[in-house]
């Protein structure tokens, strides 16, 4: 069956994604606040709204793809009340005074999915919000980098309703070899964060690693080839290793977004003591410092400290 889909967020994931349900045969809307990004999509024959209200009025199944949680309450609800920056006003939930945000345009029985990575209570009080207008929230964020998002083998953890699950799952297969209903509204969020641990944890000590090969004399291609094949075997080796040996450090994931992921980890911790985890931190820091926010994650290779 044919679905009416809306993607919002088309930067390096979301566009690969929605590229995914646009070939599946989907009617497709996109929206990206920089239109430049819709281009390629537009060429292969989805719509481009103006609005993510708009896009609210042409799909029953909308999905987002931003960079934190204050976009994703921006684009569904508008601006924020300036008391809380995740508090919303009577007037932003009904849509009154934001017309131009998604909730104002939402076809009935419309479901959101998040794949955004935010933290826990940001994802349940968005889940509570849009309960109370009639509408079905699923926090699901996504693992795999980008060339799971090209390659359509991501991971995706959700939290919310078994019953919107079940209705968006044709489109989360177009890109998701596996999907791991995790609980409820925020719990997809809460194991993304334990995911970003070894996540972003893997490519940091990955970065180490091939600094300390190349500064054994050894070369880095053969690194890799035979750390493959042993204990030292990871994710990060087999996909960073390659872009570190070709000076590659274009942005699978930045090290912007990598600092906030482990910011709303160490958030999370509360009394419990992530000492690695708060070094990595602490390196993501200095390194955006230094005007590397926009790189991959794995120009720590390059980060001296």
């Amino acid at each position: 069956m044919k679905l009416e889909v809306g993607f919002i967020g088309l930067g390096v994931m979301g566009s690969a994604m929605a590229g995914h349900i646009l070939r599946a045969g989907h009617k497709l809307t996109v929206y990206n606040r920089t239109i430049e990004k819709t281009e390629n999509l537009r060429l292969e024959g989805a719509s481009v709204a103006e609005s993510p209200s708009e896009l609210g009025q042409k799909a029953d199944l909308i999905f987002i793809c931003a960079g934190d949680g204050a976009s994703v309450r921006e684009i569904i609800f508008g601006a924020t009340d300036a008391q809380s920056p995740f508090a919303v006003s009577a007037a932003a939930v009904s849509g009154a005074s934001v017309p131009a945000a998604l909730v104002s345009g939402l076809r009935p029985g419309a479901i959101i999915v998040d794949h955004s990575t935010i933290s826990p209570e940001e994802a349940l009080d968005l889940s509570r919000d849009l309960a109370e207008v009639g509408f079905d929230f699923l926090d699901a964020p996504i693992t795999g980098g980008d060339i799971g998002a090209k390659n359509g083998t991501l991971t995706t953890m959700v939290g919310g309703s078994d019953s919107a699950l079940e209705s968006v799952r044709p489109i989360l297969n177009l890109y998701s070899k596996k999907i791991c209903k995790i609980g409820p509204s925020g719990f997809g969020q809460r194991m993304k964060a334990v995911n970003q641990i070894g996540a972003i944890g893997g490519v940091a000590l990955l970065s180490e690693l091939m600094r300390f090969a190349q500064g054994q004399g050894l070369d880095l291609a053969m690194t890799v080839e035979t750390l493959s094949g042993g204990g030292a075997n990871s994710f990060a080796l087999n996909n960073y290793g390659p872009k570190i040996i070709n000076g590659d450090f274009q942005p699978g994931f930045s090290v912007k977004h990598s600092k906030k992921d482990i910011g709303i980890v160490l958030s999370q911790a509360e009394e419990l003591k992530l000492p690695l985890t708060e070094v990595i931190f602490k390196v993501l820091s200095q390194a955006e410092q230094l005007g590397l926010a926009e790189k991959g994650n794995h120009v720590l290779f390059n980060f001296k400290g």
